[in-house]
């Protein structure tokens, strides 16, 4: 949900998953099924979760039934600029 965006990116954050398994889409049968809560790839800026992370979309692999993102997560008080 979009009020639990910022819960999630903590809790990712805190017990350092390495790996985020999405198994829905984000519509389904016309219903909004989950929240966007990662930034596009070609998104200059990264996404600020509630003043506290930085969410950068490395890269994208886009396959026929899935997509593989790779995302790199910093605090905001402590976010270098991300590698070019």
């Amino acid at each position: 949900l979009e009020s639990t965006i910022m819960d999630f990116w903590r809790m990712v954050y805190e017990q350092r998953c390495r790996i985020i398994i999405m198994v829905t889409n984000l519509r389904e049968r016309g219903r909004e099924q989950c929240a966007k809560y990662w930034p596009d790839e070609d998104d200059v800026e990264p996404v600020v979760v509630g003043n506290m992370f930085e969410v950068h979309n490395v890269e994208s692999a886009y396959h026929a039934d899935y997509t593989v993102r790779e995302f790199v997560i910093r605090p905001v008080s402590t976010s270098p600029q991300p590698p070019s």
